[in-house]
């Protein structure tokens, strides 16, 4: 259950709340249901929950990185246009 609680604090940062808030949701759900399961001494069941949880937390930390990556690469890109722009609207150098 310690991995899997890594793999959540790991996936639960900013932009995991912002651009993989259901698989974060899912693999908290799945934790919580695994965590019962132990209480229950249902250790086949808390095993698998527990797989699940962590499969979907790296998920989500996986979907965060790579949707944070987009968005910082179209900012970049926004940015070099708009100098673009400015360059071209420039007068020429005599």
């Amino acid at each position: 259950m310690s991995a899997v609680d890594a793999a959540i604090s790991a996936a639960a940062t900013p932009d995991g709340q912002r651009y993989a808030a259901d698989e974060l949701a899912a693999a908290r759900s799945e934790q919580a249901a695994a965590q019962a399961a132990m209480a229950k001494q249902d250790y086949d069941q808390a095993r698998a929950l527990a797989a699940m949880a962590q499969a979907d937390a790296d998920l989500a930390r996986a979907k965060s990185r790579a949707l944070a990556a987009q968005s910082a690469v179209a900012a970049k890109s926004e940015d070099n246009e708009t100098l673009r722009r400015r360059l071209l609207e420039q007068e020429p150098l005599k």
